[in-house]
């Protein structure tokens, strides 16, 4: 696939559709998941070099970061969709995109709300207004994706979990990749198993934010195992760094700490003797 087919798009009226409900968010969850949700960009962009000059200009990347996490809690909303096009206008790739901006601003709002700097409705519309951005993108060549027989997944969260930014821009940083993954969130056991015993795919990525998701982990690996004994499982997300041994103890086939480690799970899984005489 090309550069170009890698490169994200803003369509600006799906973003501001989508942002219309964000006022409806703040005033549904409890702050106990703001919070939650607020913090998911910590660990993702924890390892980041942003000091770096930008290429976008002679302003560093950390000052970009910060520049659009003020920006997408601004009372304007166009603010961060002027600033997302005018970095996509630079031909940064997905991974800088998603990973280094995105990330780093969620980042930044969960840093300036530990700091009280911003309340939990600021953090609530800035990371509402990440998953907005990221759902408004366009991607070319999707079609040509979804038809690679090989390169097919599933990622889930387990039940119960709320953290979803993660796992969202990874989706839609693989099918830019070229890989068909479906993206099963927010679902009970029963229904998160009926889907993936029905899917296709022959690798999947479970996400899952911390210790307190062990025992959901552990059910969903034993109810995978039992459904589908044939799917390579991997399992990423906060719980990897703050209960390792949780997640060791669920025995998945791997583990990626990073994008980097399920970009490389996936690829070799990908080119693996076994998978590739399934084709």
């Amino acid at each position: 696939m090309s550069s170009d087919a890698m490169r994200p798009m803003l369509d600006r009226e799906d973003f501001v559709r989508s942002a219309d409900r964000l006022p409806l968010l703040s005033e549904t969850l409890p702050e106990v998941a703001l919070r939650d949700l607020a913090m998911e960009g910590l660990r993702r962009v924890a390892g980041l070099q942003t000091d770096k000059p930008d290429a976008t200009g002679d302003v560093t990347i950390a000052e970009n970061v910060e520049r659009l996490a003020r920006a997408l809690i601004a009372r304007d909303r166009s603010e961060g969709s002027a600033i997302c096009e005018a970095l996509l206008a630079h031909g940064l790739d997905t991974e800088a995109f998603y990973f280094t901006y995105l990330a780093g601003a969620a980042r930044c709002l969960g840093e300036w709300w530990k700091e009280d700097r911003v309340s939990f409705v600021d953090v609530t519309v800035g990371l509402g207004r990440i998953h907005d951005i990221v759902h408004s993108l366009e991607v070319p060549g999707r079609t040509q994706c979804i038809s690679s027989g090989l390169r097919r997944a599933v990622f889930v969260t387990v039940p119960g979990e709320e953290h979803t930014l993660g796992v969202t821009l990874a989706t839609d940083f693989f099918r830019r990749k070229g890989w068909h993954v479906l993206l099963l969130t927010g679902l009970d056991q029963d229904a998160l198993l009926k889907r993936i015993k029905a899917s296709d795919a022959s690798i999947i990525g479970v996400s899952a934010g911390g210790a307190y998701a062990a025992p959901a982990l552990q059910r969903l690996l034993g109810g995978v195992r039992r459904v589908r004994p044939d799917l390579h499982v991997f399992v990423t997300g906060g719980i990897v760094e703050k209960a390792r041994d949780a997640v060791v103890s669920a025995r998945p086939d791997e583990i990626a700490d990073t994008i980097k480690q399920a970009e490389t799970i996936l690829e070799q899984h990908a080119n693996a003797p076994d998978c590739a005489a399934l084709a």
